[in-house]
């Protein structure tokens, strides 16, 4: 039931369950044409102009992908064991939510593959695109889309680095819409089309910029379209049953 005793019990259980001492991904700002959430914000003009307006510089790279819409989760290298965890930190087989229950599953069964990519100390966040949540996929691939590793002092890896990782273990990240100079949000809607990854019923959620100096990552922006809402096809705001992209026992 979601009342302030039940909320309170949840939370609680959650501590228990906690791994990380912070959260596993952090928010990312908007850019100003974004459609923004309940406690979101945007980036900088200035910001903006570096992403998409300002003199290419020879130190910084402009990379855009398309964003996903699922849940955010990791893998947590640890005493050379690999753990699950949503977003929050916390351990996702322990979750009461039955999509990150399953990645805990998936996580277990492809075990091998994070430890030959993960040293110790070390966490991949990507989405977990198992249950529908505001946007339905025809998935092409499987379920987990990585798009970053966090080391040790808990700092990305540059684009380049990230990508020769998760090519050792076959893990995919979100289509590269731009990488270079900078680049428009026309020049990015035009080459995101109709989503590369399986949207078929909806359109893509939007885009994520990237700005890296020096091999280093400087911010990040995204873009939401207007009309996007949030969870449309989950349960609680539907009251029918869950819709899956993927799911080991339904055949999806």
């Amino acid at each position: 039931m979601n009342t302030p005793d039940a909320r309170k019990k949840l939370q609680t259980l959650a501590q228990k369950h906690q791994i990380l001492k912070h959260k596993a991904y952090y928010k990312i700002n908007h850019i100003p044409a974004s459609r923004l959430g309940p406690s979101e914000r945007c980036i900088t003009d200035k910001q903006y102009e570096m992403l998409t307006r300002q003199a290419y510089l020879d130190n910084e790279i402009v990379i855009v992908q398309e964003k996903l819409d699922g849940s955010c989760v990791c893998a947590f290298r640890q005493n050379n064991e690999i753990y699950a965890l949503g977003r929050t930190g916390a351990l996702a087989n322990r979750s009461l939510n039955e999509s990150l229950r399953l990645w805990g599953s998936w996580v277990k069964a492809n075990q091998h593959r994070f430890m030959a990519i993960l040293q110790e100390g070390e966490r991949i966040c990507g989405e977990w695109l198992a249950m529908v949540h505001g946007t339905h996929y025809q998935l092409l691939h499987e379920p987990f889309v990585a798009f970053d590793i966090f080391d040790t002092k808990n700092k990305e890896l540059n684009y380049n680095t990230f990508i020769k990782r998760i090519k050792i273990s076959g893990f995919i990240s979100p289509f590269l819409i731009h990488y270079g100079e900078v680049c428009s949000l026309e020049q990015a809607l035009n080459v995101l089309g109709k989503g590369h990854h399986g949207t078929v019923i909806d359109k893509p959620e939007g885009l994520i910029w990237r700005l890296e100096r020096n091999n280093k990552i400087a911010f990040k922006a995204k873009y939401i379209w207007p009309d996007k809402v949030d969870g449309c096809y989950l349960t609680e705001k539907t009251g029918k049953a869950e819709i899956w992209n993927w799911h080991p026992d339904k055949g999806s």
